[in-house]
């Protein structure tokens, strides 16, 4: 994330750009005249700037340097005239001061480090105690400051001079204007043009060619900045606003404007540079909605894990409940459709969870047709009735290799996009297929031919044809000003994905009769998943001790009576402190322990920790109600054994505790 420039990096700017001012004036003769005011700000500056080329030996190290050409005060200060120093070294410039010996660390430094360098020295060739920066640039380098030893007496023109410099001299890499206040007239340098997409000869020296390209919305303030710099309100300023490109975008620019005035104390001129910030804002605005998302993430975590200790009882003790009735009872088919309920709450959650899966860039096989199917739950649950959600999807498709939060982000924002473009209601339909290309698609790159499509059709408003190039670019929205639906990041953030996974992406539009994107991914050369191991119910029961602790009294005495159903000898505890001292007092009485992750006081990783400092060997299982906790990760971190998440079943935990008894 990039910050507003100090005063003092400027200025560090503005002398490390002097080089182009003093390259401008070496090649005066053959620029246009368009350079003409270089040489002039080269020859009437008031402070030293002469221009060395480096001598090499025959072995390529530096020996000394020759002067290329120096200002009308440096040769002031050195008594000399141009014709008699022009073309020498150093040494015979200033003979029997030895120069070389004295500046040689100097240079070695900033073509060591190819950067320029702030130096303080006396030189008795002068008498002066110069303040002077170097700069480097291919076998050449600027020296270019003052006398400090007259500073005081000199303070008011160094002033004027930064002031009449501040821009001028940022020409090499920064957009440079020059407006002439007394004829509207302005000066557009070569890079100013080029930043917007211009050739030199496209744009011609008028205040409007700037004024007509400040974005509609920011066009009024950056105009009273303008005008009350020019009335004296603010010596300077710095603005920032859109500028549109020559291909029809916005890009932001940091604007710096100085005044340059008369001897009447008039302003006469305003020297101005453009700094494309475009990539700054983008990372701040990409920041700002990764912040958001997290705090999102982070609540809609806590609102789940207080929803899955709400689901836990309702559904271990539906459970326990259903084991009193046979099969055939109607309290039986009730129970069951409870449990069933419970389930369908606890997977929405974790739909709802995906987004914010922090095993983000895992590339693993995944089936393309289950997150569609996340998605459309999520879409079911929230869109308005007016909109009507169709699917086709076809039954055997093969995998993709993705990774899973970022693909189920990515038809999200397709589908969600699609859905705003209907205000007024319409028609959804996902498409997913297996698609096969002979000769594969060329803008892969790849020599896949087999690909999974996603069709995401809505018939909406559309977009228009002279806008759909950009949909993709950061910060671009077809949305209409004031509208609160989008940030201009969702096509962005779509398309960077499908690049991420060698994926294709193709739109077709009409504007009116609506929109039909099409995604395309490689099909995976591993295309089986893995089954998932499950103990057979011969191993499903058990007596061994178990020491369960939850702070919930309700899940607590739910996992209670849910082992001991199963068998198994159960102390139980809603204070992870009381837990602890009962293990320590003997520690070998128990089998297993079983903790919940978030207790008060003590949480369940620090309490494992305390439990394994005691007895290492101690099998212990997690609990928790935040699902995105269950992960291998989380077993290494924390040093348990195995992590079941909130609401379990019985077969579920049973399963768990066979899993990591058995393996000891």
């Amino acid at each position: 994330m990039s910050t507003k420039p100090t005063y003092d990096e400027l200025v560090q700017k503005v002398r490390e750009l002097e080089l182009t001012i003093s390259e401008l004036t070496a090649q005066e003769s053959v620029l246009h005249s368009d350079n003409q005011r270089y040489k002039y700000i080269f020859e009437h500056i008031w402070h030293e700037i002469h221009v060395w080329e480096l001598v090499r030996d025959e072995l390529g190290n530096i020996k000394t340097w020759r002067l290329v050409d120096a200002n009308p005060v440096a040769l002031d200060a050195w008594g000399k005239s141009l014709a008699e120093v022009v073309g020498k070294t150093t040494d015979e410039v200033f003979p029997n001061t030895n120069p070389t010996d004295l500046f040689m660390p100097i240079v070695e430094k900033i073509f060591a480090e190819g950067e320029p360098h702030i130096w303080q020295n006396y030189f008795p060739a002068t008498g002066q105690t110069l303040y002077m920066i170097s700069i480097p640039f291919g076998e050449y380098f600027i020296s270019t400051g003052t006398d400090i030893t007259q500073v005081k007496k000199t303070e008011k023109q160094l002033k004027d001079t930064l002031l009449r410099l501040t821009e001028a001299i940022t020409a090499g890499n920064v957009g440079l204007w020059d407006w002439d206040l007394v004829t509207n007239s302005v000066y557009y340098s070569k890079e100013w043009k080029r930043q917007i997409g211009y050739n030199d000869d496209e744009i011609s020296n008028d205040f409007e060619e700037w004024e007509k390209r400040v974005h509609p919305d920011d066009l009024e303030e950056v105009l009273k900045v303008t005008n009350d710099t020019i009335n004296k309100v603010i010596e300077s300023h710095e603005t920032e606003f859109r500028f549109r490109h020559k291909d029809g975008s916005y890009r932001w620019i940091l604007a710096h404007a100085s005044i340059v005035k008369d001897e009447n104390d008039k302003p006469i001129r305003m020297l101005g540079s453009h700094v494309d910030i475009t990539r700054q804002k983008q990372m701040q605005i990409a920041l700002n909605q990764k912040q958001k998302l997290e705090a999102i993430g982070t609540l809609a975590s806590g609102i789940a894990h207080d929803f899955n200790n709400l689901l836990a009882p309702i559904l271990g003790f539906a459970e326990l409940i259903k084991m009193s009735f046979t099969p055939n009872a109607k309290e039986f088919e009730y129970l069951e459709q409870m449990e069933n309920l419970v389930e369908r709450a606890a997977n929405l959650i974790e739909k709802i969870l995906i987004i914010n899966r922090t095993t983000l860039s895992k590339s693993e096989p995944v089936q393309l047709k289950n997150l569609v199917e996340e998605v459309l739950t999520v879409l079911h649950a929230s869109v308005l009735k007016n909109i009507d959600i169709r699917q086709e999807i076809d039954f055997d498709l093969p995998l993709i290799v993705a990774d899973s939060s970022q693909l189920y982000q990515m038809i999200l924002n397709l589908c969600v996009n699609a859905i705003q473009a209907m205000p007024d209601g319409g028609e959804l339909l996902i498409r997913l297929n297996r698609i096969k290309h002979e000769g594969g698609i060329s803008v892969l790159g790849q020599a896949a031919n087999e690909f999974v499509c996603l069709v995401v059709e809505d018939n909406g408003s559309g977009i228009e044809s002279d806008i759909i190039k950009h949909i993709y670019d950061p910060f671009f929205t077809t949305k209409d000003k004031g509208e609160e639906r989008g940030t201009g990041l969702g096509l962005s953030i779509v398309s960077s994905i499908v690049k991420q996974h060698n994926g294709h992406i193709e739109v077709e539009s009409e504007l009116g009769l609506g929109t039909i994107f099409r995604v395309y991914f490689p099909v995976s050369l591993e295309n089986e998943m893995v089954p998932t191991k499950e103990l057979e119910n011969s191993v499903m029961s058990g007596n061994e001790h178990i020491l369960l602790i939850d702070d919930e009294k309700m899940v607590c005495d739910l996992g209670r009576s849910i082992l001991t159903k199963l068998g198994y000898q159960v102390s139980a505890y809603v204070d992870g402190h009381e837990a602890l001292k009962r293990f320590q007092r003997n520690p070998q009485d128990f089998d297993l322990v079983i903790t919940d992750y978030s207790m008060p006081l003590l949480m369940g990783p620090q309490l494992i920790k305390k439990i394994r400092e005691i007895r290492e060997d101690i099998p212990i299982l997690l609990l928790t109600g935040y699902t995105n906790l269950a992960t291998a990760e989380s077993l290494d971190k924390w040093g348990c054994d195995g992590v079941i998440t909130k609401p379990y079943r019985m077969k579920q935990i049973n399963q768990a505790i066979r899993r990591v008894l058995t393996t000891e």
